[in-house]
């Protein structure tokens, strides 16, 4: 009996673990309070699961060695904070914790309930097309229909429903880069494929140097590992052809870099 008490618990703690992870996804780039009330009920629900069921066999995957590497490099990023390091610790426990803590949770959600992963990809995919279309319409109409956030008066960049371009970019890039992975495992490719090009011209948009150093190296890097050469060529091909269509955009990379 308190065996299938047990098993109960842990599929009503898992769904709704799943639940708050699904909802950080979707409120992500509209809401902080949103996205930070989701982060505490998930990691609460997850520190009551571990107390409960005190199993951590899924940290063998070595994607969680260069997590532990980062860990540390957090750590040895303090010997520089000098009369700042109360601050550093302060946002190290606090803020970086947070982030570990739902990397973790996101890592056993995943393993234990891998179908779940199709959901996430969904909900980012069905979330990145709408911040696509929304950064659309700012550089036509000058606002965002999100948040009414106007262009960066200076260099005219959408930021999307984001305060700085720059916070858009890394939207942009962590989002083109799941879906390009859900793009070449999915068998019905047209509206992927339609998404990462409103992603792509998205970032272009954001005139964000960091984003655009960013997605090249880690999309040219993604072709390398996965030995696809005729997309390098074709993915230069594409770079080289929107400097042509977009005369403005290709004077902004040349000055920038």
């Amino acid at each position: 009996m308190e065996f299938l008490f047990k098993e109960k618990l842990l599929k009503i703690l898992d769904g709704f673990i799943s639940t708050c992870l699904i909802c950080l996804i979707a409120l992500l780039p509209i809401s902080n309070a949103a996205i930070e009330i989701c982060a505490v009920l998930a990691i609460l629900a997850f520190i009551i699961k571990k107390y409960i069921f005190f199993d951590f066999g899924y940290l063998k995957n070595y994607i969680y060695f260069f997590l532990f590497m980062y860990i540390i490099a957090l750590g040895l990023s303090l010997i520089n904070s000098g009369v700042y390091l109360h601050t550093s610790l302060k946002t190290l426990f606090l803020k970086w914790l947070e982030y570990i803590t739902l990397f973790l949770i996101v890592g056993e959600t995943i393993d234990s309930a891998p179908k779940i992963l199709k959901k996430f990809l969904i909900v980012s995919a069905f979330v990145s097309g709408l911040l696509g279309i929304d950064g659309l319409y700012q550089k036509i109409i000058g606002f965002d229909f999100l948040r009414n956030y106007p262009l960066l008066t200076d260099i005219s960049a959408i930021t999307g429903p984001f305060y700085y371009h720059n916070d858009f970019a890394t939207y942009l890039s962590f989002s083109f880069f799941l879906i390009f992975g859900f793009f070449l495992q999915n068998k019905d490719k047209h509206f992927l494929l339609l998404l990462l090009i409103l992603l792509s011209i998205n970032l272009l948009f954001t005139y964000s140097r960091g984003g655009w150093v960013g997605f090249t190296v880690g999309f040219l890097f993604c072709l390398l590992v996965m030995k696809k050469k005729k997309w390098i060529v074709i993915f230069l091909g594409v770079f080289v052809l929107i400097l042509f269509l977009f005369p403005s955009s290709a004077e902004s990379i040349f000055f920038v870099f």
